[in-house]
C-alpha cells in the first residue's frame, strides 16, 4: 500500500545554500503530512510514501529535502503553460490534457 502526500515549496529568503541548495523549503504543510504518512508506514508493514508536487523546476532542492524527511519517491509535474499559474488553474489545465 503506498500514502500520497502532496508536497509545496515556498520561497525563504533565510536559506541561503547548505541543506537545502536554494531558497526554496517545504511548507509547513507539506511537512506535516510527511510526518503523518511517516507514522502510517511505521504501522503498515510493506507501506511506502510517495511524494508528489506540481511546481517550477526551481522546487527540485524542497523536493529532494522531502526524501531525507521519509518519502520514498518523489514526483515533480510541470509545463511551460503553467508559469505563474493558480492552483485552480493548474487542476483544470491537467483535467484537460490527462488520457
Amino acid at each position: 500500500m503506498k500514502a500520497v502526500v502532496l508536497l509545496r515549496a515556498v520561497f525563504d529568503a533565510s536559506v541561503g545554500g547548505g541543506t537545502y541548495e536554494g531558497p526554496y523549503v517545504l511548507d509547513g504543510s507539506s511537512q506535516a503530512a510527511l510526518g503523518l504518512a511517516r507514522q502510517w508506514r511505521s504501522s503498515a508493514p510493506g507501506g511506502r510514501v510517495a511524494g508528489v508536487a506540481i511546481g517550477p523546476p526551481e522546487w527540485e532542492p524542497a523536493l529532494r529535502n522531502a526524501l531525507v524527511l521519509g518519502c520514498d519517491e518523489v514526483w515533480r509535474g510541470w509545463g511551460d503553460a503553467m508559469g505563474g499559474a493558480d492552483v485552480l488553474t493548474v487542476a483544470q489545465c491537467y483535467r484537460r490534457n490527462r488520457p
